[in-house]
């Protein structure tokens, strides 16, 4: 199995793996990805996009958010959740509108974007062939299906890679690798090969994903009620109803399972169709089920994210509840963090250091963001509960039938049913049920779809991370977003774009200063940097044209967003990463100390000595 000299190999080509080589492809590191599946899924898992998800695929390919955007059906069809009995009755609990997610309001008058980009609702198995277009094209990477990892073994300088073609196909040495990165899912054969273990909760809930399509619902819903989540409580059904496309009629149905109460081998078609039709009023004459798989809901952490030579991102590293979409988006930032790190390392313009902070920053982000879909998941079950139903109970009820002695398996199965089926009906029984879900809803005490501040407010301080939906320039934080106009030719942009490179250099955001140059020079001895000058609107024509002639990038605050909005200083510096987050900066004159203070934070996250 001949293969040219890749500097990297990713195990698994799902949305992490894709991104990472498409990221990596354009930062001049050239990957091979090892895919165990024989094609694509098909199954529509993961589906919301958040905005800056959308900002890092857009650094490496504004082709692919085109596509992304192009592909996505229309906000409006999908900005709601809807609480209901039946998905097609006019008598609904109650529906929730949900606001942009790139813009914050501030008190009641204020309102700040804090993206260029809005999130996107589109269904895994549609974006992943965008993804796969974009890392043979952009990132050049070659990707091989039918292909999986099933070892390694690392020394001093690298990592020899093994794989199988196929489920049962011989083991292969195919090479030596500069690095191995686990984005081979929940069941990591290289996190499994690290020893590492996933640490918190690996079985909350088994649930049963229905993939159905119905052009016939999709139409009802599209003119009467559109929405991405309809959570369905009645006596026939306690589910999560996701339309993934309303147009295009495309559903999955989230239903609990108790095992083994409830076998896998039990499910079949009819148990589909069966779900599907106690979600509506109306029989539906075009349902066609795709298919229908098991899951199970996990909230754990990787004790470990990284050895020499060796990486895990996304699922490999993390298992989040849906509760909040958080799943594929942290996976992506993973592989953002961990891109501009690796080619840093292998182009010889960082020690290897820089690597032992990718691990230190991203198992905190995990962590925070494993907390934050707990609570989401428990503002989701609040309308359940106050309906009636708790699924925690339903599983002590599931337990206690299972521990009955003597009772035979069917009796036990048919025990349980009963019980579950008495639990539901209580949704008809009080009208004061259907009062305190509204109530909840109006008080905005259920799960919300947007999460700026789990988004932009991640913190990386080489330590630890927390979250705030502040737009303000912060040491670690994503640089704040403020619209610019570019000096030389006025077009449009904004600090985040501006700052995400794709050649792995540090940005320097500064005022008309002399010292901030006086720095910049120094600053340039020991890493790449290029040098933005952000000017004020009131700029005059001689100001701009002097420091165009420093050789310096000068652009215009355009909306008076970045002085006057988010408060940065024209006397100091901000220094970001190539990852466009805010490494140091300083809001006074730039002195002698800023030299020494950038170069101790270069230090804090290992890039120099």
């Amino acid at each position: 199995m001949a293969m040219e000299r890749a500097r990297v190999a990713v195990a698994g080509g799902g949305a992490v793996g894709l991104a990472l080589s498409t990221m990596l492809g354009k930062l001049g590191v050239s990957t091979v990805v090892f895919e165990r599946d024989e094609q694509l899924s098909n199954h529509p898992r993961a589906h919301y996009l958040a905005p800056r998800t959308l900002e890092v695929l857009h650094g490496c390919d504004p082709n692919l958010v085109a596509h992304v955007r192009d592909a996505s059906p229309s906000e409006t069809l999908w900005k709601r959740f809807v609480y209901c009995r039946k998905v097609d009755e006019n008598d609904v609990f109650g529906v929730v509108e949900h606001p942009d997610a790139k813009k914050h309001t501030q008190g009641t008058s204020s309102t700040r974007v804090l993206s260029s980009h809005s999130a996107a609702h589109l269904a895994q198995h549609r974006f992943l062939p965008l993804l796969l277009r974009s890392a043979k094209e952009v990132g050049q990477a070659d990707v091989r299906f039918d292909t999986r990892v099933v070892g390694y073994e690392t020394d001093r300088t690298g990592v020899r890679v093994r794989v199988s073609r196929g489920a049962n196909g011989p083991v292969e040495d195919v090479g030596r690798f500069d690095c191995l990165v686990g984005a081979d899912g929940a069941r990591s054969v290289v996190r499994d090969a690290m020893g590492a273990t996933m640490e918190g909760e690996l079985c909350m809930q088994h649930l049963m994903n229905v993939h159905f399509r119905s052009a016939e619902l999709g139409r009802k819903l599209r003119e009467t009620r559109p929405a991405m989540l309809y959570f369905v409580t009645n006596a026939s059904m306690v589910g999560v109803l996701v339309a993934h496309d309303l147009a295009r009629g495309e559903f999955v149905l989230q239903v609990p399972r108790f095992p083994p109460l409830q076998p896998l081998e039990a499910w079949d078609d009819a148990s589909s169709r069966q779900a599907v039709q106690a979600c509506v009023h109306t029989a539906l004459s075009d349902l066609q089920v795709v298919d229908a798989r098991p899951w199970t809901m996990a909230g754990a952490v990787s004790s470990s994210f990284s050895q020499p030579h060796v990486h895990l991102v996304g699922d490999a590293a993390h298992l989040f509840p849906p509760s909040g979409g958080f799943g594929m988006n942290a996976g992506i930032q993973d592989a953002h963090n961990l891109a501009w790190k690796l080619a840093a390392v292998l182009h010889g313009r960082a020690r290897p250091t820089l690597l032992d902070s990718y691990a230190r920053e991203r198992q905190a982000a995990a962590h925070v963001t494993l907390q934050r879909s707990l609570d989401n998941l428990e503002d989701a079950l609040r309308v359940p509960k106050a309906l009636g139903f708790d699924p925690k109970r339903a599983q002590l009820v599931a337990d206690a039938v299972e521990a009955v002695p003597g009772l035979a398996a069917t009796w036990r199965s048919a025990t349980f049913e009963a019980a579950m089926a008495l639990g539901r009906q209580q949704v008809h029984l009080s009208r004061w049920r259907s009062v305190r879900v509204r109530r909840l809803l109006d008080e905005g005490r259920t799960l919300r779809l947007h999460f700026p501040e789990q988004d932009f407010g991640i913190t990386y301080d080489g330590l630890q991370a927390t979250k705030t939906d502040a737009p303000k320039i912060v040491d670690g934080r994503r640089v704040p977003h403020a619209w610019t106009t570019r000096a030389k030719d006025g077009k449009k942009t904004n600090t985040v774009a501006i700052t995400s490179r794709s050649d792995a250099a540090f940005v320097l955001l500064c005022g008309q200063d002399a010292k901030q140059a006086e720095l910049a020079r120094s600053l340039r001895k020991v890493i790449p940097l290029h040098v933005l000058r952000i000017l004020r609107r009131d700029a005059d024509d001689k100001v701009r044209a002097k420091c165009a002639r420093g050789g310096m990038d000068v652009h215009v605050d355009a909306q008076e967003d970045w002085y006057e909005g988010i408060g940065a200083s024209t006397e100091g510096v901000v220094l970001c990463r190539p990852d466009g987050h805010v490494l140091w900066h300083s809001d006074g004159p730039v002195d002698a100390n800023c030299a020494q203070q950038a170069r101790q934070a270069l230090r804090r996250i290992g890039y120099i000595k």
